[in-house]
């Protein structure tokens, strides 16, 4: 039996009111209000919860910017009148902190979810029709969601200039934020 037979596609049993793909800021905050509306809710996301902006972009990027800011003040300390010792800067540690600020935020969001009956389906989620949601899941398997409404949160992209060179080299936040 070849791997694709294998593949097992579910239909949910009943139908969603909402159905949400992607659970960044745009789709977790849907999905609450959804569920504090007391709809029966879905969100789909394939990778971490909270997205891109909570796990390799903003948050991330604003704790480590945080860091160079407290770093610049304390050497422009003098100027104020505060004396301190010799100054370094730890990059480790500044990691250790975003980290932890990204954990937070991540579990903070997971909680919600949970306070606030969200299905959370993991796997990569595609529009399959009027009211239905195709979901090839993290493990393997896929599954089809239906859905009376369905939000499209997923995001974007960085995309990289036209007029930059062929050979140019960009850097984005996910290398950024994983040094």
């Amino acid at each position: 039996m070849n791997e694709a037979a294998r593949k097992v596609t579910t239909v949910s049993e009943s139908v969603y009111d909402v159905v949400i793909i992607g659970s960044g800021p745009g789709g977790y905050v849907a999905a609450v209000r959804a569920g504090q509306l007391g709809m029966r809710a879905a969100i789909v996301e394939s990778g971490a919860m909270g997205g891109v902006c909570l796990n390799v972009g903003c948050i991330p990027t604003k704790a480590l910017l945080h860091s160079a800011d407290l770093l610049e003040e304390v050497k422009e300390g003098k100027r104020f009148g505060v004396n301190v010792g010799e100054i370094s800067f730890d990059l480790a540690g500044a990691m250790k902190h975003k980290d932890g600020v990204v954990k937070a935020s991540t579990d903070g969001v997971n909680y919600l979810m949970k306070k606030n009956k969200i299905e959370v389906v993991a796997g990569r989620g595609t529009l399959a029709g009027r009211g239905q949601v195709h979901v090839k899941l993290n493990d393997g398997g896929e599954r089809t969601l239906a859905a009376k409404q369905i939000i499209v949160a997923t995001g974007a992209r960085p995309r990289p200039s036209p007029a930059s060179s062929s050979t140019a080299r960009a850097c984005s936040h996910p290398p950024i934020c994983s040094i």
